[in-house]
């Protein structure tokens, strides 16, 4: 080693001589394989014993005791697989096999107690201790037994309870005894709670039950039941009275829950084929935050066992897998309160670099931008691409953005590092930017970029007022013309009025004045012939009309 350093995340780093650098982050996680002595891989099921010793059930190799340096097997098992463990009052581990029934081992001794011997079932995956010292016995193919031992081989109590005792479904796949002493079940179709001999309740999809096959079960220390679930994730029971009902959680990172656990510091661990979720949960048992360990986190054997885990007497939590046997201290439990470095690594105007546009004199150290950048209407699309640095955990950074003058809210949580806007409108802009770390710690401050799209100048201010001027002038010309012309249109008409009349008073003086003075003699020839004749009426009416004429 020639030289070595702490990050600001609290590693170490040591340059070698030829050996090239290397990073310590401490070990929350230990890892034992077959290269450590374990005789499989695979392991099935855990337990530890009342001297606190783990017993650890090696995939089809049998069944190991672990004494914090070698793994030893138990006599009798070879070649059979146990899927699930438990160790009595009496120090005497139980195990329970597919098809095989229950073997229980005593002063090595190993005892077979099956289908025929008076077991509910062969196939046994889960097992519940009573306070008296009785054990529960779950089986995927015949429903519940209680056993009491009083001596071995033939000392044996055994109950069972099946269809004809209540039991909606007998496929047994998990179990739990809660703090009240009430035993809770899961099966294919629903999940169950078995108290005072009787079925107290089953709750199923109709009580919002994740959908699947109930694989595991654990209490948390607020005293709520949770369910895991074959592809429908984990919820809490919440029971009020003789109700219950699921109340599901979401967010983590696989819905293929294989086992369940509560830690000693009150967080739960839900394993799956992609690792371990930790939930953090608030005194009403709702779910605050959820932490990810996989292979980057030091979770080497990634995909974990059904109900392969166990809380050790030092408080250490155990998980099977089928990569081996993981150790999980909690007292080297880090959380990572350094906030991730953001900065950008490029900004694009129309898919090319800004750095290679005219624009590029904006630009300072980490394509910053010096101060607003102002662009022409038609250069309206820009890509922001930027990278949050976290040492400890470089996956598992994710990102919020915002465009302020078109969003206000930030986007949903993502890994993507990378953003495009494209045919923005007119308009002033901030570009904003923040990452968070694993443990959800954000960048101190948004990374930021401001800009201006300005308008085309038939959208400008001033043009738009001049239009409206000229406009408003061509309008008022209009009405002007349109007044000046109607008041022309009346005169005309008033001086064409004017001159019909005339013509009309010179048409009639014309017409006296060519008169036919023949007519006018006969006119008062008739006239004269009347009053001759003393008509006096016709002389007068003929007289009128003559003189009516003649004034007209």
């Amino acid at each position: 080693i020639l030289a070595m350093a702490e990050s600001r995340w609290g590693d170490f780093w040591f340059g070698s001589a030829g050996a090239g650098v290397s990073q310590y982050s401490g070990q929350q996680f230990i890892q034992y394989t077959e290269k450590d002595g374990l005789p499989d891989n695979y392991t099935y099921a855990l337990a530890a014993d009342t001297a606190g010793q783990l017993i650890v059930s090696c995939g089809q190799e049998g069944i190991a005791r672990y004494n914090d340096t070698t793994f030893q097997l138990l006599p009798g098992f070879s070649g059979k697989a146990a899927r699930a463990l438990i160790v009595d009052d009496s120090n005497r581990i139980w195990a329970g096999t597919e098809g095989q029934g229950l073997y229980i081992f005593s002063d090595s001794m190993a005892y077979q107690i099956d289908q025929p011997a008076g077991l509910s079932g062969n196939w046994i995956r889960a097992f519940a201790r009573e306070p008296s010292g009785a054990i529960w016995l779950g089986a995927a193919d015949g429903g519940l037994s209680r056993v009491r031992i009083d001596s071995l081989p033939n000392g044996l109590d055994i109950q069972t309870v099946q269809r004809k005792e209540g039991l909606p479904d007998i496929r047994i796949f998990a179990m739990l005894r809660d703090s009240l002493g009430q035993l809770w079940y899961g099966t294919p179709t629903g999940l169950g709670i078995w108290a005072a001999g009787d079925n107290r309740a089953f709750l199923t999809a109709r009580d919002g039950l994740p959908q699947g096959n109930i694989r595991c079960l654990a209490q948390d220390s607020t005293g709520y039941v949770w369910v895991g679930a074959a592809g429908g994730g984990i919820a809490r029971i919440q029971c009020r009275g003789d109700s219950c009902r699921a109340i599901p959680a979401e967010g983590l990172t696989s819905n293929n829950i294989y086992l369940l656990a509560c830690g000693p510091d009150g967080q739960l661990w839900a394993g799956s084929q992609l690792g371990l979720d930790r939930l953090t949960l608030d005194a009403e048992g709702n779910v605050k935050a959820i932490k990810h360990f996989g292979r980057a986190e030091g979770f080497t054997g990634i995909e974990t066992v059904q109900n392969a885990v166990l809380l050790d007497k030092n408080d250490n939590l155990w998980f099977g897998t089928v990569n081996g046997l993981m150790k999980y201290n909690s007292r080297y439990s880090f959380t990572n309160d350094t906030p991730p470095v953001l900065h950008f690594t490029d900004i694009r105007l129309f898919y090319e670099p800004l750095e290679r546009t005219a624009y590029a004199g904006r630009l300072g150290p980490w394509h910053q931008l010096k101060d607003s950048l102002v662009l022409p209407y038609n250069q309206n699309h820009l890509e922001f691409e930027f990278l949050g640095i976290n040492h400890p955990n470089p996956e598992k950074v994710t990102y919020q953005w915002r465009l302020l003058g078109q969003e206000t809210e930030w986007s949903p949580p993502s890994q993507r590092s990378n953003v495009t806007y494209s045919n923005l409108l007119p308009g002033t802009y901030t570009f904003q930017a923040r990452a968070f770390n694993e443990d959800g710690v954000p960048s101190p401050t948004p990374l930021e970029a401001s800009f201006t799209i300005e308008p085309p100048f038939w959208a400008t201010w001033w043009f738009r007022a001049t239009a409206i001027g000229v406009v408003a002038l061509m309008i008022a010309l209009f009405i002007w013309w349109r007044i000046r012309r109607v008041r022309l249109q009346a005169r005309l008409e008033r001086e064409r009025l004017e001159m019909e009349k005339h013509l009309l008073e010179l048409e009639q003086k014309a017409l006296q004045l060519q008169m036919n003075p023949h007519f006018i003699f006969n006119a008062l020839n008739s006239i004269q012939s009347l009053i001759v004749q003393q008509n006096q009426a016709s002389a007068r009416r003929l007289l009128t009309q003559f003189a009516r004429l003649m004034r007209a």
